[in-house]
């Protein structure tokens, strides 16, 4: 399958992106899909946790998590 039709689309609603793109994460998206894991917020600047997007108000509380959890010997 030639994938190179699919480089315009966007990687959440798949469908055709026009003139203004988000670039992140090896993808286009419309402006307004490229959301926060989190809060669900659109984000122009992402920070990744475990591969997935987040701006940086979640970004920094997910890390937060993840070191309590570290201590407390979870996962």
């Amino acid at each position: 399958m030639d994938r190179s039709a699919d480089r315009r689309l966007c990687g959440q609603c798949h469908t055709s992106i026009g003139d203004e793109a988000v670039v992140a994460m090896n993808r286009l998206w419309h402006p307004d899909h490229f959301t926060c894991t989190a809060c669900k917020r659109p984000i122009k600047q992402t920070y990744q946790v475990d591969d997935k997007p987040y701006d940086l108000d979640c970004h920094w509380a997910k890390r937060l998590e993840k070191r309590e959890q570290m201590e407390r010997g979870e996962r």
